[in-house]
C-alpha cells in the first residue's frame, strides 16, 4: 500500500530538518509544499536553506508530467540536501502566478514517481491550502487567480464586495458564514470563482490523490507562541545576514514588485518602500522594513496555526519539549511498517 508522510505546522518550527532526518531513516524523499519555495531566485527570503552551489537534477517533462501541463518555462527536479532529494523547489520564475491547481498538477506525478521507486514521499511545508488540495481536492482549484480583477476589487468596500459576490456567485455566498462575509479576501475569491466559467478553467479532480486515511500520516510541529516569536526574530536576522537585500536587488533587475510575486511575498514585499526610496534615504526606512517583516511573519504563523488546528488528523509534537523527536520516530515507524 502506497503511503505518504506529511510534515506541517507554522513557520520556524524546523519542518524541513525533521523531514530530512525521517527521510534518511525511512528511505524517503521530500516534496516541497511551500507556495513560495517553488519560485526560482527567491532563496534566502523563502528559507530554502540550500547548500552552497547546489546541483539541480532536472527531469524532462515527458519523464514525469503529461502533455497537458500548461506552465511554460518550468523545471521539475530535485536538489540533494544531506543526501536526500527535495522535489518541487525552483519550479517557475517569480513572474508566473503559481496556483494550487499548478501544485496539484506537478506534485501528483512526482509522488507517483517516488512510489514507483519504492520510496516514501514526505510532503513538507506550511502552505495548508496546497496540502489540502493535493490530499483532499479543492473544487475550485482549477480557477487561477485573476490579478487584474483582484486589483480592481481590492478598492471596493466590504459592503460593495458582498453585493457583487451575492450577484455573481449566489450559491457560494449563501454558504458563507458571517465571518467569511466580512472577510474581503474570501469575498474577492468568491467573486473571482463566480466570474469564471468551467469551460475556461482547468479543474482538478476533487478527490485529490484519493488516498484512504491509513495511507497518510500527518505530523505537526508546534511551539508556544512566545518561543516561536523568538525563533522568527532570529530567523529574520539570519536571513538579513545571508544577504536578502542583495538577493532582492538581483531579482529587481529582471522583475518588479507589480509584475511578480515579489509584491505579495513576506520578506520581499516589505522592501518595496526601501527600493523605491532615493539612495540617500534608504537607511532611514531600513528599520521599518525589518520591523514590518517580523510582524508579517508573526501574523503568518498565527494564520498557519489557525488553519492546521482545523485538521483533526494531525499528530502534534511540541519542539520545545524534551524527547519529542524519538516520539515522532516511534510514531512514524509504527505507521510505516503496518501493512
Amino acid at each position: 500500500m502506497n503511503k505518504l508522510l506529511v510534515v506541517c505546522g507554522p513557520t520556524a518550527t524546523g519542518k524541513t530538518a525533521l523531514a530530512i532526518k525521517l527521510a534518511k531513516r525511512f528511505a524517503g524523499e521530500l516534496v516541497n509544499a511551500d507556495s513560495r519555495q517553488v519560485y526560482r531566485g527567491m532563496d534566502i527570503g523563502t528559507g530554502k536553506d540550500l547548500p552552497a552551489n547546489p546541483k539541480f537534477q532536472i527531469l524532462n517533462s515527458e519523464q514525469i508530467l503529461n502533455s497537458k501541463f500548461q506552465i511554460s518555462n518550468y523545471q521539475i527536479g530535485y536538489y540533494l540536501v544531506s543526501g536526500v532529494p527535495i522535489w518541487l523547489l525552483d519550479v517557475v520564475w517569480p513572474d508566473y502566478r503559481f496556483s494550487v491547481a499548478d501544485y496539484i498538477e506537478v506534485a501528483t506525478p512526482v509522488i507517483k514517481n517516488i512510489w514507483q521507486r519504492n520510496k516514501l514521499p514526505i510532503l513538507v511545508g506550511g502552505t495548508g491550502f496546497y496540502l489540502q488540495g493535493l490530499l483532499e481536492g479543492v473544487g475550485t482549484a482549477g480557477i487561477a487567480p485573476d490579478w487584474s480583477l483582484r486589483n480592481r476589487l481590492e478598492k471596493l468596500t466590504v459592503a460593495q464586495l458582498q453585493k457583487q459576490a451575492e450577484r455573481v456567485n449566489p450559491d457560494r455566498f449563501s454558504r458563507m458564514n458571517q465571518s467569511d462575509r466580512h472577510n474581503p479576501r474570501r469575498l474577492i475569491r468568491a467573486i473571482e470563482v463566480g466570474s469564471v466559467g468551467k469551460e475556461n478553467s482547468r479543474f482538478i479532480q476533487s478527490r485529490g490523490l484519493g488516498l484512504v486515511k491509513e495511507q497518510v500520516l500527518w505530523l505537526g510541529l508546534t511551539a508556544p507562541f512566545k518561543n516561536l516569536d523568538q525563533k522568527i526574530t532570529q530567523r529574520v536576522e539570519k536571513r538579513l545576514g545571508l544577504g536578502l537585500k542583495e538577493e532582492i536587488e538581483k531579482l529587481l533587475k529582471r522583475f518588479d514588485f507589480d509584475n511578480s510575486v515579489l509584491g505579495e511575498t513576506i520578506a520581499y514585499r516589505q522592501w518595496r518602500e526601501y527600493f523605491q526610496a532615493p539612495l540617500t534615504q534608504r537607511d532611514r526606512v531600513l528599520d521599518d522594513v525589518v520591523s514590518r517583516w517580523k510582524r508579517a511573519e508573526r501574523q503568518y504563523a498565527r494564520r498557519q496555526i489557525t488553519w492546521f488546528k482545523k485538521n483533526k488528523q494531525i499528530n502534534w509534537f511540541s519542539v520545545d519539549k524534551n524527547g519529542w523527536l524519538p516520539m515522532v520516530v516511534k510514531k512514524v515507524n509504527k505507521w510505516y511498517i503496518k501493512k
